[in-house]
């Protein structure tokens, strides 16, 4: 094996495509991954419950929704969903505001009062296994 000044395999004078670069610019091994569709829901918690605010699909934002005036907390849920189907989505979520003016024990009853709406993932549906004989 030959390596260039950047660290990737060569063949000949020219470097092998089939790797990746990092931000530096400079050449490593890519990784395998699945591919993942990547949804992110903004959930507001208000005086009378919560609120769906903004979604993004992918980093690009395919809803946008003003936060309410009134609200308590703001929570992020991050699905992570794969595009083959092979594997259960993955969630969960992470609060990213929380009003300065209302005291926890306030907002902990309000959680407790309105749980957090969240994700319920897939069931895998099972296949019934046909015998050769029944595709004939």
């Amino acid at each position: 094996m030959q390596y260039n000044e950047l660290g990737a395999e060569t063949v000949g004078k020219s470097s092998l495509r089939s790797r990746q670069l990092d931000f530096g610019g400079t050449h490593r091994k890519a990784k395998q991954r699945m591919a993942t569709d990547e949804h992110q829901i903004e959930r507001h918690l208000t005086p009378s419950g919560w609120i769906t605010g903004s979604e993004r699909v992918n980093g690009a934002q395919t809803r946008k929704v003003e936060p309410p005036q009134d609200r308590i907390e703001t929570w992020v849920e991050e699905i992570s969903d794969s595009s083959e189907g092979w594997a259960p989505p993955t969630a969960f979520s992470t609060m990213v505001w929380e009003a300065s003016n209302v005291p926890a024990q306030v907002r902990a009853e309000l959680r407790g009062r309105f749980p957090r709406p969240e994700y319920q993932p897939w069931k895998q549906i099972r296949r019934k296994r046909r015998k050769l004989a029944d595709c004939y």
